[in-house]
């Protein structure tokens, strides 16, 4: 159609020239070669074909021609830049503790990490389970304004609370923390960048739901994780609440950077009409993953206290450095798993297809991430201490660790695929039975030291992961 109107418009003006007919016909010809040739290379590059010139030139593809290819592959995508983020973080959060240290004295740095770990774990706790629901039902949601206006606000009411009943409690459970309760302003700003802290989570999964995972590396990264960095500078000799400032403030900023972006470049308005209506859809789906969460986090303490028990605090301190490290490995089969989630929630999306190819995309996630570790982790750990007692104990079961990351995530990827077909009750009893196998696991592998613990947690990896498979093909589960 485009190319008739545009041989009609050329003709047109030729007629009114008043050109002969054998410049006509000559120009006609010609104009009609130039949109072929026009109409071929478009084609070609949105297609990724190879273009060939007049004189028989093979010409390559454009790079723009490949990131915009890349771009379209909206899993993959989102799927970097949640790597790249967690990367940054990572990143920024070693320099921020290496810098602390510095900068207060280890008392404080003890009390301050204190407050700083129980926020972070309150806030997790006040996303209810809303993080995954968000993935799962916010790319088909009918009203996606009150569904997000609803969720941010419950989950920063839930952190606020949760913060001041934790600081209510301190003197009874964590004695060294009860100066906060002793002043209203402490107490107050421990609530409000609790509730924050938690909002800013919550928003990361909304951007991967509406496919703007990009933001998380500029939220996350750059506010949160260097924004960090450069206030434990300003707050260095503040006390232990300076240094928890310093941390929380950053993430106060990221939380409020995410809020923009939500509310004004992406045009989401405030809607409070009915948020009950609107959070009700997910009240099922987000309390299963809320268990699955709880359960997690249950058997992380757990082990550390089997650690602690049967190791000693020295060698569960090498232990848990080297378990900090290899996260960024298993950063790649969480972050494959929230953008696989979201795209099969997409309305009409291919199931088998994004099964297969986020099982191809884990495999270059996890061989790319633990080459990496297992070559610089050496490095990294003779970072710690000048004795080199970190690399000594700790290297080998880096090397077990990373590579257990490969069960783990292809677990990941069975259970996603369970949340997508609604096996909730599945999800409680993988997730629960995981646990229990790596407790069991830490405690019987403690017993021949630090490799035997680490053999322990890939034993529990391994038969989670057959747990999983079986999980998806039974159907009344």
């Amino acid at each position: 159609m485009s190319q008739t109107r545009q041989m009609a418009g050329i003709n047109a003006l030729i007629s009114i020239a008043n050109i002969d007919s054998v410049l006509y016909d000559r120009q006609t010809e010609g104009m009609r070669a130039l949109i072929s040739i026009a109409n071929e290379v478009a084609t070609a590059t949105a297609s990724r074909e190879i273009i060939v010139s007049p004189t028989g030139e093979i010409r390559k593809q454009s790079r723009l021609s490949v990131i915009s290819k890349l771009r379209k592959d909206e899993m993959t995508w989102n799927s970097l830049f949640l790597i790249m983020n967690t990367g940054l973080m990572a990143g920024t959060g070693f320099l921020f503790w290496i810098v602390t240290t510095h900068l207060f004295p280890p008392s404080d740095v003890g009390t301050g990490s204190a407050l700083i770990s129980a926020a972070s774990l309150i806030a997790l706790l006040a996303l209810l389970g809303l993080n995954m629901g968000m993935n799962r039902f916010l790319p088909t949601a009918r009203n996606r304004d009150v569904l997000i206006t609803a969720g941010v606000a419950l989950v920063a009411v839930a952190g606020a609370v949760g913060a001041v009943i934790y600081i209510l409690l301190t003197p009874l459970i964590a004695p060294a923390l009860a100066f906060v309760s002793k002043n209203l302003l402490l107490t107050i700003g421990f609530a409000g960048a609790t509730g924050a802290i938690a909002v800013n989570t919550l928003t990361d999964n909304i951007f991967i739901a509406l496919r703007k995972a990009k933001y998380t590396v500029l939220v996350d990264g750059v506010i949160g994780g260097c924004g960090k960095v450069a206030l434990a500078f300003v707050a260095a000799g503040a006390g232990a609440y300076g240094l928890f400032l310093a941390s929380s403030i950053a993430l106060v900023l990221a939380s409020t950077a995410s809020l923009f972006l939500i509310f004004i470049v992406m045009r989401v308005r405030f809607d409070f009409r009915e948020p009950l209506r609107a959070l009700k859809p997910l009240l099922r789906f987000s309390a299963a993953n809320y268990v699955a969460s709880i359960v997690n986090l249950l058997s992380g303490l757990a082990s550390s206290l089997i650690l602690l028990d049967r190791l000693g605090s020295t060698k569960t301190g090498y232990y848990f450095v080297v378990l900090q490290m290899t996260q960024i490995v298993y950063t790649a089969g969480n972050a494959l798993e929230q953008t696989f989630l979201t795209e099969g929630s997409q309305a009409g999306a291919d199931i088998p297809q994004l099964r297969r190819r986020a099982l191809r995309l884990l495999a270059l996630f996890f061989v790319v991430s633990a080459t990496f570790m297992i070559v610089v982790g050496r490095w990294l750990l003779l970072a710690f201490g000048d004795d080199g007692a970190y690399y000594q104990h700790g290297y080998t079961i880096l090397i077990i660790l990373v590579l257990a990351a490969g069960p783990l995530s292809v677990s990941a990827w069975f259970q996603t695929i369970l949340r997508l077909a609604g096996k909730l009750r599945a999800i409680v009893v993988v997730t629960s039975t995981w646990a229990v196998l790596t407790c069991v696991g830490t405690w019987f592998g403690a017993s021949y030291g630090l490799t035997g613990a680490a053999l322990g947690w890939v034993g529990a990896s391994l038969i989670g992961l057959l747990i999983s498979g079986v999980a998806t093909l039974e159907r009344r589960l």
